[in-house]
């Protein structure tokens, strides 16, 4: 990396432009270039998950972790190394969430994270079948415990369960209504293509 002058301020033996495979690939923000400095710090893609730099060209990383994602709107998608004596490599990587100040936001517990809205805005964290719902700017949409939360973003509203029954929240995780049933199924006509809404 060099400045506007043609100095350089930072290079990497290791540095590529996909980075490599041994870094645990995080589902990419559809809305946001990867590549920027960010609050002052820019992303290394190399053969380590957990390198960055500031605009002065020195290197940072976050303690206790050693996957970091890009950040977007202040938080990064990152993943602990765990002992995992029953995996071929002997460890497993936990997944969670933190701030640019390193704070945890999404505690490092879920095995996997897919992502859900127009422009996937919305992380999904997944363990042993429960899940938990988080926008890329840290707010939690739906806590711990749910499950069956539904992805699709082509409707306002989407369909969970909890303790086996469903409920319907809108996207800004309001319970619209509560995990009291077998079923749900909406109306697909209307504009909100909820209501009425046919329940068992």
């Amino acid at each position: 990396i060099t400045d506007v002058d043609g100095r350089q301020m930072y290079a990497n033996a290791s540095w590529t432009s996909e980075g490599s495979y041994e870094l645990i690939r995080f589902p990419a923000y559809k809305d946001s270039v990867k590549g920027d400095f960010y609050h002052g710090i820019k992303k290394i893609y190399s053969k380590e998950g957990n390198l960055f730099i500031d605009t002065l060209g020195k290197e940072r990383r976050f303690d206790k972790v050693e996957q970091v994602d890009d950040f977007y709107d202040g938080y990064a998608l990152a993943a602990k190394k765990i002992e995992d004596q029953e995996s071929h490599s002997g460890f497993k990587y936990k997944r969670g969430m933190i701030g640019l100040d390193g704070r945890i936001v999404v505690p490092f517990e879920y095995n996997e994270v897919y992502t859900s809205g127009k422009d996937s805005e919305l992380l999904i964290f997944l363990k042993e079948g429960a899940q938990m719902m988080v926008r890329r700017n840290g707010v939690t949409v739906l806590g711990p415990g749910y499950s069956d939360i539904e992805s699709s973003s082509s409707y306002v509203n989407f369909t969970f369960t909890k303790n086996g029954k469903y409920g319907l929240a809108d996207w800004s995780g309001k319970i619209l209504v509560q995990p009291l049933y077998d079923d749900i199924r909406r109306n697909y006509d209307d504009i909100e293509k909820t209501w009425p809404l046919l329940v068992k």
